[in-house]
């Protein structure tokens, strides 16, 4: 009984293998009409619609017939008919129709109509619900898969968060500002509060303000007839220090009527303020760092808090006020001492303390033996640059300093790539380094001098473009020439494939083609349309798609 439970199993992961791996259709052009093919550039729906959508995110395509949209699934059966002015696939299947009076209605992939009501406009579904937009007064709402209304079309603006729940916003009678509810994904309210201020969901919570009873004067800048400038009041508004953190659950964390300045969660953390100082707290309400601080800021893509005490006009100005910095990623508090700190880059960020300059790491530590007045750039996989006395050498991200002499050698050298090679500069030329600080060399070439620049490693295939008396080929990163064209721009496209283009006037808009790693030429240099990348494919506006191995969509 098993081994045929398990034969079974085997088989339908086959066929679902081979379904997926056939089922995608690609939009197909012949003369101005397109219809639809198989990877293999076997026609499956032959070419007769004005316009037609592509598969690579969806599951059904639009299309456009004289004038008229319709909807086609992924074996390219035409599922609507094309009878409708416009169309907007908003996934799950479902679709809102139009008709010449853009009144549109909320259709399934059977044409069976789930609402009864007209909408002006829709969004895609996410977690299960929709926001449409009424035809009167486009006041928006939310429906499900079934077009049953989970919300009413009575809000100034809808926005669902990535968990589902919905934030909405409406104006009071008055028309203030508005008044922002959360509600859960089935319509019920999360909380019965409104707030003046709210951020939707990041990390399973949100940055909320309740309404106050407060109210605070406001100016702006006057002008006279005789151009002299002055402060004129200005209507009173509602203010509050009231500040939330808001859970999924619909529970408050909420420490000393806190001020949540960061408009968003960091990395789970929020950068809060009383009335005078910054402190940091994580999503459970504790202050990981007291309210000590006079700025803190966070900095994005490594989970580290710049933390400042002093002006904060110095730090960003004078660069006199102590900074120092939290590592949320290896819980390291590092107290402020320096006069300035970039962002971390390989794990390493640069430190300024009375115009000298060092590396610390995630944990605080000085990577050079002591603060020097030489320029460092930012880290790099395999180290970085530092300048001494004008001269620039290489250091590994331990701190060791190598390549001495590379920088008595060359004008100007730059980071290593991935694959250990870099670009220097002499005398006006360009040649590639190896981590041993050789030149590479060429096969049909003598030196690198033969070159007027080498540029842009690329790792994913192994080759850089060159330039030679104004005009651009392709070598790999051993050195030797790939291929020699008379190019005036090449750009790497991904995976094998370079564009490039050899237009009249190089000012003038490129003509554009393709052409692979060894050199061969999958379109001619007769696009002006840059090509635009999908999954294994190029797009050429107004021409077709390409496959990656030069297979064309069009006749």
């Amino acid at each position: 009984m098993k081994t045929r439970l398990y034969i079974l199993i085997f088989i339908l992961s086959i066929t679902n293998a081979l379904s997926s791996a056939q089922g995608l259709l690609i939009p197909y052009r012949k003369g101005k009409l397109w219809g639809y093919a198989d990877t293999n550039g076997k026609i499956i729906v032959a070419p007769r619609f004005d316009e037609v959508d592509n598969f690579f995110t969806q599951r059904h395509a639009l299309v456009k017939e004289n004038g008229k949209w319709g909807v086609v699934d992924q074996t390219g059966k035409l599922i609507l008919e094309t009878k409708y002015a416009w169309m907007q696939n908003m996934g799950e299947g479902k679709f809102l129709c139009h008709d010449e009076r853009y009144n549109g209605l909320l259709m399934d992939s059977t044409g069976h109509i789930i609402n009864k009501d007209t909408f002006n406009y829709a969004w895609s579904f996410k977690a299960g619900n929709a926001v449409v937009e009424s035809n009167n007064g486009h006041q928006q709402g939310v429906v499900d898969e079934n077009g049953k209304y989970v919300l009413p079309c009575k809000f100034e603006q809808i926005q669902i968060c990535d968990n589902g729940i919905i934030k909405t916003r409406t104006f009071d009678q008055a028309n203030k500002p508005g008044y922002f509810r959360f509600y859960k994904p089935d319509g019920e309210p999360l909380v019965k509060e409104s707030f003046v201020e709210a951020i939707c969901f990041k990390y399973g919570f949100a940055n909320v303000r309740i309404k106050g009873n407060r109210v605070v004067k406001t100016f702006y800048l006057h002008s006279d007839r005789y151009g002299h400038d002055s402060l004129a009041e200005g209507p009173k508004v509602w203010n509050t220090a009231q500040y939330n953190i808001l859970t999924e659950r619909g529970e408050y964390i909420s420490k000393e009527n806190l001020e949540i300045k960061a408009p968003h969660l960091n990395y789970g953390m929020h950068v809060v303020r009383n009335d005078k100082k910054y402190g940091l707290m994580n999503p459970s309400g504790d202050l990981v760092l007291p309210l000590t601080y006079d700025l803190i800021n966070g900095n994005y893509g490594d989970s580290c808090f710049t933390l400042v005490v002093g002006s904060s006009h110095d730090y960003y100005y004078n660069h006199t006020a102590l900074v120092g910095t939290y590592i949320q990623s290896t819980h390291t508090l590092v107290k402020p001492q320096f006069n300035d700190i970039e962002e971390f880059s390989y794990g390493l960020a640069v430190v300024m303390l009375n115009n000298k300059y060092n590396y610390i790491n995630k944990y605080g530590e000085l990577i050079l033996p002591e603060y020097r007045d030489y320029r460092l750039h930012e880290m790099y996989s395999r180290g970085s640059i530092i300048e001494i006395d004008s001269q620039e050498y290489w250091i590994n991200r331990n701190g060791d300093i190598i390549l001495k002499d590379i920088a008595k050698k060359y004008d100007d050298i730059m980071p290593f790539s991935e694959n250990g090679q870099a670009q220097v500069h002499r005398n006006g030329k360009y040649f590639l380094v190896d981590t041993m600080g050789n030149e590479i060399e060429i096969r049909k070439e003598k030196k690198w001098e033969s070159f007027d620049q080498v540029n842009n490693i690329y790792p994913l295939c192994g080759m850089c473009w060159y330039s030679k008396n104004g005009q651009r080929g392709v070598c790999d990163t051993s050195g030797s020439i790939q291929f020699q064209l008379q190019l005036k721009d090449i750009r790497y496209m991904g995976g094998k494939l370079f564009i490039y283009n050899r237009p009249e006037d190089f000012q003038q808009p490129g003509i554009w083609g393709v052409v692979d790693t060894e050199g061969n030429i999958l379109l001619e240099p007769v696009y002006i349309s840059y090509p635009v990348e999908y999954p294994g494919y190029l797009y050429l506006l107004n021409i077709g798609y390409i496959s990656l191995d030069g297979k064309k969509f069009w006749e």
